[in-house]
């Protein structure tokens, strides 16, 4: 073709095809780029090349001049020559080929069932919570899937969350040697040795690194911090009790036998002089004595 290119138009910033994968895939994003820049037929016959490499560069450079000449021709060629790498189609039966391998933790098996998923058409849910037990492993947590089937996909995703962020801890510590001479007053709970503490421990502190990165601390640290503020909460409460309303005593003496003697006269003498009933105020919740 004689049409020239414009100036301003830029090749598309995608992957080069190398003859290796589906050649429809790399086809339909490459007509989404030329879509957005509204390039003509001719320059889209002109810019494919460009996106092509090792055994697909070398198949366009043999077509003898000529024998393609629109972008709908080309693509034809494209297609037929590369078929072979075309994806295969897969159905619902694939998903009971996906099991939960030895010692895969729950989130890694749940994401490689997931891309199953996605490479099937029409998936209906009871399939895939079919599917996804199917292939659990036995253990604590598929006993408890079995005793009560999720009701719904939302069920099964919120229990199989659950799970994970109450299985998800620091996973096991790098084995190392115990050097001779360390001190021991200091003790790494992760290494379950002495000679350095938990403060200080780097493997532990990477290991967090990690997981943070990966976003799976988050839940888990957000719960912890709850559960921890109720417990701090109930400990302060058991150790600090709302004061209680006391009730309140006042013991009076009103001179009593100090003040009238000890003889029988002078006690009759005193208890005529104080009336209990009449000249002592009353107060509310008080005692006298």
């Amino acid at each position: 073709m004689k049409a020239k290119v414009p100036r301003i138009f830029k090749s598309p910033d995608m992957d080069l095809y190398d003859g290796t994968t589906d050649p429809k895939h790399h086809l339909s994003n490459f007509k989404i780029w030329m879509y957005l820049a509204d390039a003509s037929n001719a320059t889209r016959w002109k810019a494919f090349p460009t996106t092509l490499t090792k055994a697909a560069i070398k198949w366009f450079d043999s077509l003898p001049p000529r024998l393609v000449t629109s972008f709908d021709g080309l693509s034809r060629k494209f297609l037929m020559r590369f078929s072979i790498q075309k994806d295969k189609v897969k159905h619902a039966p694939s998903l009971l080929g996906v099991k939960q391998e030895i010692g895969e933790p729950l989130r890694d098996y749940v994401e490689r069932f997931n891309k199953v998923c996605l490479e099937i058409q029409n998936l209906p849910t009871e399939t895939v919570i079919m599917g996804l037990v199917n292939g659990l492993r036995e253990c604590p947590f598929s006993q408890s899937i079995y005793k009560r089937h999720p009701t719904s996909l939302s069920d099964m995703q919120e229990r199989v969350e659950k799970e994970i962020c109450h299985t998800e801890r620091l996973p096991p510590p790098t084995p190392i040697k115990n050097k001779k001479g360390e001190s021991r007053s200091e003790y790494c709970e992760y290494h379950k040795l002495y000679g350095h503490s938990m403060n200080d421990c780097y493997n532990m502190k990477n290991e967090i690194e990690k997981l943070v990165r990966e976003g799976r601390l988050d839940r888990y640290l957000m719960e912890r911090s709850d559960h921890h503020g109720k417990m701090k909460q109930d400990e302060e409460d058991r150790r600090d009790p709302p004061p209680r309303t006391l009730e309140r005593h006042i013991h009076m003496i009103s001179r009593g036998f100090a003040g009238g003697g000890l003889t029988k006269s002078s006690r009759k003498r005193h208890f005529k002089e104080v009336d209990l009933g009449a000249k002592l105020p009353t107060f509310p919740n008080m005692m006298i004595w």
